[in-house]
Parts: structure tokens; C-alpha cells; sequence
């Protein structure tokens, strides 16, 4: 297992994609700052009656990673010098791929905020530096999660050889599944729900929390409705059309997150557990703070 950090960008420009390696070739890594955890700012209030604060809400400020990085061999200085600042522009946006210890994440999408490589003896070695501004300060799984909420039911205790190809199981819809979840921050979800019977209420359980996400007095649940819970891109699609954002704000959208550790997720049609017969996919990538 590699104990050194790798950082490999990802251009993204008009004339298309590339990527750039910090930690390969002749290029070497010197130093990397701002892929710990990001700032946490807490909003308090002196209490009225007693001692201490009360903590109002919190937030994770944004971050700048900043990469130094220097070539161990000058003898092809400048067409490397060329090619690291021709790479590196500051109208294009970038995502950056952090490995460490055997675990890969990426930023969302970051812009360059500064740069330098300065213009002195080649045989000092300049420092090449460059400082890219992530907005969102989570670092994510590279591959998105997807699971069915189906299982296999066998039809035999014991499976037989028939001349015929008989079928022995058979994929049984489920209305909840426990995954764990291993990311060190919560993480949204997107919820693909095709229903299969009518239903009054369409109710999302995430471990002990039910929330009413639509009402059949508003929002007719019919056999075949499709409906998208994206709770990344804080939207929700019914038959097609996106909720309006004053709609938005009446539904618990925003709750509906995967915390660290295992998370019990059910798909019902009341408050009182009852199973919502439908089809569901779920999505999700796990998120982090620091790697």
C-alpha cells in the first residue's frame, strides 16, 4: 500500500477533457494543504436564563487546496514547464482525485484561485504552486452506490438438474433494505419509485424518522406514478415535472440523508410501517470530510 498522497487533476474546458498527475514522472509532490477536515463554524446564542449558549446551527466553511510540487530531473525543463502551465487555466474547471492509504476520493467541481512558478535559475529548482478553491468542502466516493430493494426467494430447498430449465428462485420487490455506510459525513440520496398500487401517502423511513414526502390529496399516487427523491440536488420529480421551489420547502427533502453507520431505509405509503408496494432503486455516494 502506497503511504504517499497521489493528487491527479481533471480538466474540464471547452475543448474538452485532460488530466494532469502531480505525483508521477519527474514531477514530485513537496507539499499538499487544505484535504484535512474543513473549518467548522458553530452559531451560538448567550442563553436568557442560565448558563452557558445555546448552539443555533453549524456549517463547513469551503476549502483551498493548495499542491506544491517540483521536478526531480531539469533535463526536460521546459517542455514540462509548458505543458504544467498550459494545463492549468484559470477559466477552466478542475476535479481533483485524492489518494491515500489504499482510499480514493474526489472534489467536487474547484477552480484555480492562484498559481505560481517563478522565472529563476532552472538549476534552483523553482517550486511549481497552484491553489485550487473547492466550494462544496466534502470529498466523494468516486463510484455511486446503487441498490435494489428486491431479493432472490428460492423455490426449491434443494436444487435439482431438469431437462427443462426450470427456474429454482425468483427477484421478490422489498419495500426497505440496512446498508451500512461508511463515509465519514452525511450523504444525500437519489430514490427511484415506481409504484405498483395506489397509495394515499408516499412516506420515506430513515432508521427511526418517517417522513410524509407526498400527499395523495395533492399529488395523485397511482399504479405506474414515477417519482425521484434526489435529496443531492434537492429535487423531487413526480410523472416528469420537477417540484416548483415553493413546493420544495414543504416536504422533508432535506432529511432524507444517510448518516456514518448502518441506516434502515423504508419506503411506505402511511405513518404506521405499513409496505408500499412498488419498485425502488436507490443511489448514493458516500461523502467525507477528510481522507
Amino acid at each position: 500500500m502506497d503511504k504517499k498522497v497521489t493528487i491527479v487533476a481533471k480538466k474540464y474546458s471547452k475543448s474538452g477533457t485532460a488530466t494532469f498527475e502531480y505525483e508521477a514522472g519527474d514531477w514530485k509532490i513537496t507539499a499538499i494543504d487544505g484535504i484535512d477536515a474543513p473549518t467548522i463554524e458553530l452559531f451560538k446564542s448567550p442563553r436568557g436564563i442560565g448558563d452557558g449558549d445555546l448552539l443555533t446551527g453549524s456549517r463547513l466553511h469551503s476549502r483551498l487546496i493548495t499542491i506544491k510540487a517540483r521536478l526531480a530531473n531539469i533535463s526536460n525543463y521546459e517542455v514540462q514547464r509548458n505543458a504544467i502551465l498550459s494545463f492549468h487555466d484559470a477559466r477552466a474547471k478542475y476535479k481533483l482525485e485524492i489518494t491515500y492509504l489504499g482510499r480514493t476520493v474526489e472534489t467536487e467541481m474547484c477552480a484555480i484561485e492562484a498559481i505560481s512558478y517563478p522565472t529563476i535559475n532552472v538549476y534552483k529548482s523553482p517550486e511549481f504552486v497552484v491553489g485550487f478553491f473547492a466550494a462544496d468542502p466534502g470529498f466523494y466516493s468516486p463510484n455511486e452506490e446503487r441498490i435494489e430493494f428486491a431479493k432472490t426467494v428460492g423455490l426449491w430447498h434443494v436444487t435439482r438438474a431438469y431437462a427443462d430449465s426450470l427456474p429454482f428462485s425468483y427477484v421478490k420487490p422489498i419495500n426497505d433494505v440496512l446498508l451500512n455506510y461508511t463515509g465519514t459525513d452525511f450523504a444525500g440520496v437519489n430514490l427511484k419509485i415506481t409504484l405498483s398500487e395506489k397509495a394515499q401517502k408516499l412516506v420515506i423511513k430513515v432508521n427511526e424518522q418517517a417522513f410524509t414526502v407526498l400527499d395523495n390529496s395533492k399529488y395523485p399516487l397511482n399504479i405506474g406514478d414515477r417519482i425521484v427523491l434526489d435529496s443531492v440536488n434537492k429535487q423531487i420529480i413526480y410523472n416528469g415535472r420537477s417540484l416548483s421551489l415553493a413546493e420544495l420547502r414543504k416536504t422533508p427533502l432535506s432529511k432524507i440523508v444517510l448518516e456514518p453507520g448502518d441506516n434502515f431505509i423504508a419506503v411506505l405509503k402511511d405513518t404506521n410501517d405499513t409496505p408500499l408496494n412498488a419498485s425502488i432503486t436507490l443511489n448514493y455516494r458516500e461523502r467525507f470530510l477528510s481522507i
